[in-house]
């Protein structure tokens, strides 16, 4: 807008300088002399360089992915240029952005110049709230400012609908294995292969796999559903037991669960990144966040640090997102109280070993159609009851190596008999007994093995002495 007054008239005469059509409008009231000068006023100030800047709150390399598209859509390709530093002029960077599971981009990074455009355009990583965010800033002339905002709003509308991290499962680290805080162009998003989760593979007793059903897959599964009923969607679900229950395999089924209802999931790959995950995780929403081991964080005396975590779960920090905390721990017993206290978790779950029931399912499960519908499985599953899964798959596993002696090279194993696994399971007596954490002296799987095999070996071997004292 520039102004002008009319020495004769003393009027003040307005110009608003649009651009339409190849047509110059001039008002009735203003010669042509007025125009030039409101003319010339509009070139310096439309000459005048400013300085832009933007925030997107998206991780930086997801906003560089979707404003390089942007930039490349108006203008069909983008020049680098050096970026001047305090240790001398930098040299363009292309980096190379993990964009799906094993497929990277090659995305611009840094200073670039337009066609047609001068002064230059760049692309930073910034600070907001406390996490890392997209930053797109530029220095030329005003008349170019309404171009710089077109490029950030589309890139805004890519974003929407084309992040790379929103609806996928990622992991993400903030510091490194010493605990030194990594610098911004290190954190770098891992997107997780899910491709050997298997649902069904999920075995727990019948109660555990009920809450675990209703506190972690439902909401999962049902989203909109919760939120009507519920009125949110924030949740938190600790899942404790013994090591090797089955806690972190319900977790990556959650992962694989969301990324089918287009809602996001992080791992945090160190637990001490959780406030960090946290944060990183709010302009993703809907999203899980999944941090295992959580007792080394929340171990004796409350800390600052400690309180930070509270203080997150609380929902200070993510106040109003629709954020699912998903924590394990072994040692359960060992975690500080006042993150256990209703209200600050809403499901805190027992992952129990499997029961005698639970063996006999798993076990059939595993074996297929190698174990036949009358097999009684009685004195396996409560040698085996306790045990993790793992153990229970590794003695289906060690009862079929000890089959394929049984038949013929090249023959396939038909059946498995529980004396079988009993053998196997035998073999594994030691490893169970270490796992169990017991002593010799105690009644321990060894004992129980050896009894049971003895059994077994007396059902076969008393028909034959039999017949022979016949």
């Amino acid at each position: 807008m520039a102004q002008t007054a009319n020495p004769k008239t003393e009027e003040v005469h307005k110009l608003e300088v649009v651009r339409h059509q190849g047509k110059l409008m001039v008002p009735d009231t203003m010669d042509l002399k007025d125009v030039d000068k409101c003319l010339h006023e509009q070139m310096e100030y439309e000459d005048k360089v400013v300085v832009i800047s933007e925030v997107i709150e998206v991780f930086p390399w997801d906003g560089a992915v979707s404003f390089q598209k942007a930039m490349e859509e108006e203008f069909g390709w983008v020049r680098q240029e050096v970026t001047p530093s305090f240790f001398g002029d930098q040299p363009p960077e292309l980096r190379a952005v993990e964009v799906g599971q094993g497929v990277t981009k090659n995305v611009a990074w840094g200073r670039f110049s337009l066609p047609g455009l001068s002064g230059w355009v760049g692309t930073a990583a910034s600070m907001k709230d406390g996490r890392l965010v997209f930053a797109v800033q530029a220095q030329t002339k005003r008349k170019y400012e309404p171009l710089i905002r077109r490029l950030v709003a589309r890139t805004r509308e890519l974003l929407k609908t084309e992040s790379i991290y929103r609806g996928k499962a990622i992991s993400i680290q903030f510091t490194d294995e010493h605990g030194d805080a990594l610098d911004a162009q290190e954190i770098t998003p891992r997107f997780l292969d899910l491709s050997g989760v298997d649902e069904d593979s999920l075995v727990y007793n019948k109660d555990v796999g009920a809450a675990i059903d209703a506190s972690l897959f439902v909401p999962i599964d049902r989203a909109d559903d919760v939120i009507r009923e519920l009125g949110s969607w924030k949740r938190g679900v600790l899942l404790h037991g013994k090591f090797g229950t089955g806690k972190t395999l319900a977790a990556f089924v959650a992962a694989k669960k969301a990324v089918a209802a287009g809602i996001t999931f992080i791992l945090a790959r160190n637990p001490q990144d959780f406030a960090e995950v946290v944060r990183f995780a709010v302009p993703y929403s809907k999203a899980v966040i999944f941090a295992e081991d959580i007792d080394r964080l929340m171990t004796g005396t409350r800390t600052l640090a400690m309180d930070q975590i509270l203080n997150i779960i609380d929902g200070i920090e993510s106040k109003g997102q629709e954020l699912m905390i998903v924590l394990t721990s072994n040692r359960v017993d060992k975690v500080q109280e006042a993150a256990l206290r209703p209200g600050r978790l809403d499901a805190v779950i027992n992952v129990e070993p499997p029961n005698r029931e639970t063996v006999e399912i798993l076990l059939r499960k595993v074996a297929g159609s190698l174990i036949v519908a009358e097999e009684d499985l009685g004195q396996i599953c409560t040698i085996l009851e306790g045990q993790n899964p793992a153990v229970i798959k590794e003695s289906v596993k060690k009862a079929k190596l000890a089959a394929i002696r049984n038949v013929p090279r090249g023959a396939k194993i038909t059946r498995l008999t529980e004396f079988d696994l009993i053998v196997a399971a035998k073999s594994m007596a030691d490893q169970i007994r270490l796992l169990a954490g017991e002593s010799e002296e105690k009644e321990d799987p060894g004992t129980l093995l050896a009894r049971a095999a003895a059994v077994e070996t007396a059902k076969l071997v008393l028909p034959k002495v039999k017949k022979l004292l016949e």
